[in-house]
């Protein structure tokens, strides 16, 4: 249990495990790794993001 151990400092909020079960999902998901930080300009969260919608 996790209440016995330090494991609980590791886990992080908001975060699941995926199976991948396809050759598709995987080129999908490398291709999403590849240009999702081009897009981190643009997001509403961005720090820095001076364009305002």
């Amino acid at each position: 249990m996790r209440q016995h151990s330090d494991v609980h400092e590791v886990w992080q909020r908001n975060f699941y495990e995926r199976i991948i079960r396809n050759e598709n999902e995987l080129n999908g998901i490398r291709e999403y790794i590849q240009t999702n930080p081009a897009q981190w300009e643009q997001d509403e969260l961005h720090p820095l993001r001076t364009i305002k919608s």
